[in-house]
């Protein structure tokens, strides 16, 4: 839906979106609106930074910002009432209404204050011209409820990471697939839901599915309204019993304190077998990192973690991959609760579980309180899931994580090594330094690809993860310190452009404002006309601007930034300029390249199919897969025989799977009888003998 297929974009608000645009509408891929979204897009990490430390101190007690995002996101402008009320954003009295559901877990004090906080946000992104997710959702749906979506239709649509998704988002799916009685699978894990924003149960989008997608239109099925049940995969077959039972030991302090935040599924189960997770012990001056990273390694190779070994440091990075091994590093060390941790001794009492070796003094389960531990355990389970295999647990400060250590083995999910010479040696596969470097390179771990690639000799590796790293620190930057913000992008830029990363420079330079310089690196050095000419005109340099269309073709583009820029003589020489070069089609080789040059192939077709090249037409019908056509021109090439062979196999696929038929048996659809009597003329053209077999 950002293609243009709803026409006008929701962009073309912000004038800085629009700038450089040489159409009626905003493209996507434009240089002026990526760069505004680069700029302007509130993620979380923005909202802590530039918004949250704005707001009234009042307001914020007892609330954390990850819990007034997600609120916003996610309820607000993203639930499922949020679409029910006007403007696409829940009123006041009914955000606060919300306080007296049996799955809430905010007061209706509470909910007042994220309410309140909601409007000061509102109101200073309106200020700073800028956006969030939401705000382009709520505008979708807006315009979807009065301007037919144009684009394609789907007839099967199957959603993977679902729990990723706003409710809102999900019910965009509707506009694209006219299919609900069994056309919509989705998948995903609500205990991976660690994308900030976003709070989503699968309970929620059945009630979604119901109401937006299966009784707001007529089906042939409307009278039953079904909705399926939802379908556990109970087997896994990537992670053995160990590693699953200690996920699910997070799991069970979830449903026990966040039960509305996450399904309650049956434990999943496994046939592979595996060692049990350790836990790592080592003395508090101890370098873990040195001691598993370090070795005896000459340089050509790396001895530590192979390439399918994953050290865990950030876990929104490392969710949707999987590795053979995986040490989770510092996880309690790193997370917000600190000492907060200390309320898992309250589960453990609630079961039993506390002996009169562990502490008996700690603090009640609080929703309030602990709210953030619903996030941090669901982080804790995405990391546990990453292995297949092995998995090591190691912390630098033993009081952070004693009371998770002590929960686990407790229940005997875990064994405790110490870090000595035999355990290390067990856990290092040789591997080079450059599948390390870009492993953690993709995985934008920047820093230790960095080390990787330096240890490696990579010179070109080891500048591209500096230069992505400065421009990830940049990204931090903006808006709070527009100094080092533009002194981050500029050196990221000259890394860039030093190793041939030209596009990357390029995107750096716009960032920066320096649009010129970007159009001549995009023209110059990445043969992108379009991109240029959009740079050249933000910089209000029309004469190279009108040079980068015509280079590319783009006539009517060129004229217009002539005309644009009051280069009046120069759109002459273009139009002259293009007389000459028509008077060069002397050729149907000439034709062809022209035509191929612009992608006007179905011109192209037409042309050859005028000039009776019917083969050649032929083999342009077959490459977007018109069948018919293909067919209809092999005819008239005099090819009887394999004309009629391409209408037999279109008439017998078509019986099996055309109008959303499912395979056998064969079903009769529009066009059967009348292929079947052309195949059977094609037939008895070529020969009596052909024609008696074919029927």
């Amino acid at each position: 839906m950002l293609d243009g297929t709803l026409g006008s974009s929701y962009f073309e608000r912000f004038d800085e979106a629009k700038k450089g645009s040489q159409s009626k509408h905003i493209s996507f891929g434009s240089v002026a609106l990526q760069t505004f979204i680069r700029s302007k897009e509130v993620t979380f990490d923005r909202f802590c930074s530039l918004y949250w430390p704005r707001f009234n101190e009042n307001l914020k007690k007892k609330l954390d910002p990850s819990r007034v995002f997600t609120e916003i996101i996610s309820h607000i402008k993203g639930g499922l009432q949020a679409g029910e009320s006007s403007g696409g954003k829940l009123r006041f009295e009914d955000y606060c209404l919300l306080s007296e559901s049996r799955i809430s877990t905010l007061t209706k004090q509470e909910r007042e204050n994220v309410y309140f906080l909601f409007q000061a946000y509102e109101n200073l992104k309106t200020k700073r011209g800028e956006f969030d997710l939401g705000d382009l959702v709520i505008d979708l749906h807006h315009r979807l409820k009065s301007v037919r979506y144009a684009g394609d239709q789907m007839d099967y649509v199957y959603i993977d990471e679902v729990q990723d998704l706003s409710m809102r988002q999900i019910s965009l799916f509707k506009y694209i697939c006219q299919n609900v009685e069994e056309g919509f699978i989705f998948a995903g894990d609500t205990a991976q839901t660690i994308a900030r924003g976003i709070d989503i149960r699968f309970q929620d989008i059945r009630s979604l599915f119901y109401k937006e997608f299966l009784c707001s239109r007529t089906t042939r099925k409307q009278e039953k309204r079904i909705v399926s049940e939802i379908f556990q995969l109970k087997q896994n077959f990537r992670t053995h019993a160990g590693v699953l039972d200690l996920a699910q030991s997070v799991i069970q302090v979830l449903y026990c304190y966040f039960p509305h935040s996450i399904d309650i599924l049956e434990p999943e189960t496994s046939l592979i077998s595996g060692e049990v997770p350790v836990l790592l012990e080592s003395g508090n001056d101890e370098n873990v990192i040195k001691t598993i990273f370090g070795g005896s390694g000459s340089g050509a190779e790396m001895v530590g973690f192979g390439a399918e070994q994953a050290l865990v440091l950030t876990i929104v990075e490392c969710k949707g991959l999987e590795f053979q091994d995986v040490l989770l590093y510092n996880f309690f060390e790193t997370s917000p609760l600190k000492d907060q941790w200390r309320v898992i001794y309250d589960y453990m009492k609630d079961h039993d579980w506390l002996d009169e070796e562990l502490p008996q003094s700690f603090p009640n389960f609080s929703e309030s309180r602990h709210n953030v531990l619903c996030s941090e355990l669901k982080q804790l389970y995405v990391a546990i899931t990453r292995t297949r295999q092995r998995l090591w647990i190691c912390e630098n400060k033993e009081e952070l994580s004693k009371p998770m250590f002590d929960y686990w083995k407790r229940r005997g999910l875990v064994q405790v090594r110490g870090l000595d010479g035999s355990l290390v040696q067990a856990m290092r596969v040789a591997s080079s330094p450059q599948e390390w470097g870009t492993v953690l390179f993709y995985e934008n771990n920047f820093f230790m690809a960095i080390m990787c690639f330096e240890r490696a000799g990579d010179v070109m590796w080891e500048i591209l993860a500096k230069a992505s790293s400065l421009r990830a620190s940049a990204d931090q930057m903006r808006g709070k310190n527009p100094e080092a913000f533009s002194a981050y992008v500029r050196e990221a830029a000259g890394m860039f452009e030093s190793i041939g990363k030209h596009e990357s420079a390029a995107s750096c330079f716009c960032d920066l404002k320096e649009f010129e310089r970007a159009g001549k690196i995009y023209r110059y050095k990445c043969g992108k006309m379009d991109e240029a000419a959009e740079c050249f005109i933000l910089a209000e340099c029309y004469s190279d601007a009108a040079e980068a269309f015509a280079k590319g073709n783009k006539f009517t583009k060129c004229l217009s930034v002539c005309r644009k820029g009051k280069l009046f003589n120069k759109g002459l020489q273009f139009i002259q300029q293009w007389k000459e070069q028509c008077t060069a089609f002397c050729s149907m080789k000439s034709k062809r390249a022209f035509l191929k040059s612009l992608g006007y192939l179905d011109e192209l077709l037409n042309l050859e199919e005028r000039s009776g090249h019917f083969l050649e037409a032929a083999e342009l019908a077959r490459s977007w897969g018109d069948v018919l056509k293909e067919a209809l021109l092999l005819e008239k090439a005099g090819l009887y025989k394999d004309a009629m062979i391409l209408l037999l196999w279109y008439v017998f696929f078509s019986s099996l799977w055309g109008n959303g038929n499912k395979g056998w048996p064969l079903k009769q659809f529009a066009q059967n009888k009348e292929l079947c009597e052309k195949a059977k003329l094609l037939a008895k053209t070529h020969s009596e003998n052909l024609y008696e077999f074919v029927c």
